[in-house]
């Protein structure tokens, strides 16, 4: 008798669905913020090595920026990646130049190429598949 009431009993079923179902729909809804995270950043590091090879390959020279020498080419890449991402992202370490490069994307010419490798903001905190994440873009410009 006493088990056949509590087998009819409803109290707490949503709570155990939720248990059941609750942790696969946080991990795909994170999942999709992460992936979202990492596509914004590899979009704005895109376009940081884009102005940053323009730059140099045009010798750029204004009151506020220079990109003349390499120092200030990276200064001007590490500034660029502040205003575009956030602070911090990048560091002189994780910009290569390339000037007067023979071919880009199989491409001949003189390019001036900047290749921008930076670890995945959120690296620090997720498990292991996602821990080492590295964001890599190149970008070159033609040099006149």
């Amino acid at each position: 008798m006493m088990l056949s009431r509590l087998w009819r009993c409803r109290r707490g079923v949503t709570a155990v669905e939720f248990a059941l179902v609750g942790p696969t729909l946080l991990l795909f809804t994170f999942g999709i913020i992460e992936a979202g995270l990492l596509f914004w950043v590899k979009g704005g590091l895109q376009s940081v090595a884009a102005l940053t090879a323009r730059c140099a390959a045009i010798g750029y020279v204004s009151a506020t920026t220079t990109c003349t020498n390499a120092t200030a080419t990276q200064n001007y890449a590490i500034s660029s990646a502040n205003t575009w991402i956030m602070p911090g992202v990048i560091t002189a370490a994780n910009i290569t130049l390339t000037s007067a490069a023979a071919t880009c994307n199989t491409v001949a010419g003189k390019f001036f190429i900047v290749q921008i490798t930076s670890t995945y903001l959120a690296s620090g905190f997720l498990p292991a598949p996602f821990s080492s994440k590295n964001v890599t873009v190149t970008a070159c410009y033609a040099m006149a």
